[in-house]
């Protein structure tokens, strides 16, 4: 994973660590865990953070709030809960930039007074209940799990593993598979950004 360019500048902007200086490769061996994806990036302000973090060259960010289907923390349903989520790529790596949301402080919890942390490192990969017993099994306790299923069409499962004893912030796992293929979100997601913009920019007086 590249840390030059724009993504270089925003992590430089929001003082915030590189995830090969988080996730050693020795814990991804450990654990049978494919390289991360995606910079979890809690924050206060998801627009703000989007708007700094384009300016900078990296999105557009497709943003919004979102209904955390499935969500479950520690093993217990929040069917209430609501993510504010700001999702785009700095070069061709993925950005998520997470608000404090309504019905879980999951994200807010870490920021301790900044305007943003990093919360996690994202890893796309089949098998999210296998790797997930290792890593429970070795004492990451999984912290929150998600997703959903439209039969064999469509599925979204992701596991947040509390990694952060030893790396400082959690894991995530996701699986996202269309027809039973690995969904590739980069062009659905640079896409639905630049028709958002666009639609504002054609609304605008």
């Amino acid at each position: 994973m590249s840390t030059e360019g724009p993504l270089a500048r925003v992590l430089a902007h929001f003082g915030l660590p590189t995830l090969a200086e988080q996730l050693p490769d020795e814990f991804r061996a450990r654990f049978g865990l494919a390289p991360a994806a995606q910079y979890g990036i809690a924050c206060r302000d998801v627009p703000s953070a989007c708007a700094a973090a384009e300016a900078l060259g990296a999105g557009p960010f497709l943003m919004g709030s979102v209904a955390a289907v499935g969500w479950h923390e520690a093993g217990v349903p929040r069917p209430r809960c609501q993510l504010e989520v700001g999702l785009g790529y700095a070069g061709s790596t993925q950005v998520e930039f997470l608000g404090p949301g309504r019905g879980t402080d999951f994200y807010s919890a870490s920021l301790a007074g900044a305007e943003a942390r990093l919360h996690h490192a994202g890893i796309y990969q089949r098998g999210v209940e296998r790797l997930g017993a290792g890593l429970v099994a070795a004492g990451h306790r999984e912290a929150v799990r998600g997703g959903l299923t439209l039969g064999g069409c469509l599925s979204f499962d992701y596991r947040y593993y509390d990694t952060r004893a030893e790396l400082g912030i959690y894991i995530e796992i996701l699986d996202f598979r269309a027809l039973a293929r690995p969904l590739d979100l980069e062009p659905l997601v640079r896409g639905g950004a630049a028709l958002v913009r666009w639609g504002r920019l054609a609304a605008s007086p």
